[in-house]
């Protein structure tokens, strides 16, 4: 957020005693350095390990443990502006009780209808989540005809993530009601080729430099 990004996109999972926390891989090993699932660590025990990613970052974030769910929307209370996908995970989520884990993620998501849009690869948690009377959800595909399924159309989702891969190589992207998200978008060039087509947004690691390059392109008076 303080890098300039209007939109962001977390991944959130239970640790056992379901405390939602920050997490992408199903294992700890690439990030902390130990092996296990989330699931099976007490949140007071994931906050003794490092989420330092020592193989690419070194010693540098050695002292940052796991983020909660509930740090990242203090931050997002604070830029109103900024909206945040929370993509619950199948895998994890199938851990639990889905009908108390996604509560629990509601209710820290509860006032934050206006920024907040829950996405999944697991359609049956979006519609247990539209159920409970959140509203705007996204379906996440990794292949643009899995959209076309009559279960994704049935959840009328606002957003449909695609990753770059599963998609047609021409053609418009703009073709659905849902607003179409692309992932993971490496290179700026690719990044325009896809907002030319109709993706209503980019995903990418590579912030700062999309950022930079856009507002070199704005200076200049063009995109390309």
């Amino acid at each position: 957020m303080a890098g300039g990004a209007l939109f962001i996109e977390c991944d959130v999972q239970l640790c056992r005693d379901m405390v939602p926390v920050l997490f992408h891989d199903h294992d700890l090993t690439r990030v902390c350095g130990v092996p296990g699932a989330v699931h099976t660590f007490d949140f007071q025990e994931l906050q003794k390990l490092s989420a330092a990613e020592q193989p690419r970052f070194g010693k540098h974030f050695l002292h940052e443990p796991i983020a909660t769910l509930a740090q990242l929307l203090t931050c997002v209370r604070t830029h109103p502006a900024v909206t945040v996908f929370v993509e619950l995970k199948k895998d994890n989520f199938d851990q639990f009780s889905r009908e108390r884990g996604i509560a629990g993620v509601l209710r820290l998501l509860n006032g934050f209808a206006q920024q907040a849009v829950v996405i999944s690869y697991d359609q049956e948690i979006l519609r247990h989540v539209k159920k409970s009377g959140w509203k705007t959800v996204g379906a996440v595909c990794d292949h643009w005809n899995d959209a076309d399924d009559e279960s994704c159309r049935a959840l009328d989702p606002d957003y449909i993530f695609f990753d770059i891969q599963g998609l047609p190589k021409m053609g418009r992207l703009d073709t659905r009601k849902a607003k179409t998200v692309v992932f993971e978008v490496a290179d700026w060039s690719t990044a325009c080729a896809l907002t030319a087509r109709g993706a209503f947004l980019i995903e990418t690691f590579a912030v700062g430099e999309m950022l930079a390059r856009l507002a070199r392109a704005h200076a200049a008076g063009s995109l390309l």
